[in-house]
């Protein structure tokens, strides 16, 4: 199978759990620099998938194809931040020296208010974690960026500066995310892909 440089090519990917199906032959073929966005009701695999291409599971049969050649960022349900340390200090982690501090704290302020810039992440507000989770995974060096229903508990103004900062910085990455809203697909001119139960 001819693939194009850098295109993700998934083949006939099954996964159960407990004897049920949770993926069940799926195949897609995603194009590089492409944004996706998947969506399936909940418990119809959305995360599993995210969990194989992160390789945090394993598939029980088939196989991806191209993903052996991309740096992989994302961003959990869970925020998995360092409590401990500040929205810079998180995003300087896996950023290293691509951007000096000045211009990293300039991204962070579109974001995040001044106040929050010396404080540890575990005072931050539920909002602010997940802010601070999505500056890491489009500031990080990566190929493919996998967001599992990145914009929960986001208003639709803070949402909005979100995406801008999305569509910004990831133009030459390939973006895969879920959500249960299709005008989030339309907002970052995302091509639907609609999982069905396999039950």
């Amino acid at each position: 199978m001819k693939m194009e440089h850098n295109e993700l090519q998934i083949d006939s990917l099954c996964k159960s759990y407990n004897g049920e199906p949770v993926l069940k032959n799926l195949s897609l073929t995603l194009a590089p620099t492409n944004n996706y966005c998947l969506m399936a009701p909940s418990g119809t695999g959305k995360t599993t998938l995210f969990r194989i291409l992160l390789g945090l599971e394993t598939a029980d049969s088939g196989q991806i194809c191209g993903l052996d050649r991309m740096r992989l960022a994302a961003v959990f349900q869970e925020d998995r931040l360092l409590e401990g340390f500040t929205a810079l200090e998180n995003i300087r982690f896996v950023t290293g020296k691509r951007f000096s501090n000045d211009e990293l704290l300039h991204i962070i302020r579109r974001l995040l208010p001044q106040e929050a810039l010396t404080k540890p992440i575990c005072e931050f507000s539920g909002g602010m974690k997940r802010r601070t989770a999505i500056l890491r995974a489009i500031l990080a060096p990566s190929d493919l960026i996998v967001m599992d229903e990145p914009f929960t508990g986001l208003d639709s103004e803070t949402k909005q500066k979100v995406i801008d900062l999305i569509l910004e910085f990831t133009k030459e990455k390939m973006l895969l995310f879920s959500t249960h809203h299709e005008e989030d697909a339309a907002l970052l001119s995302a091509e639907m892909i609609h999982l069905n139960s396999s039950k």
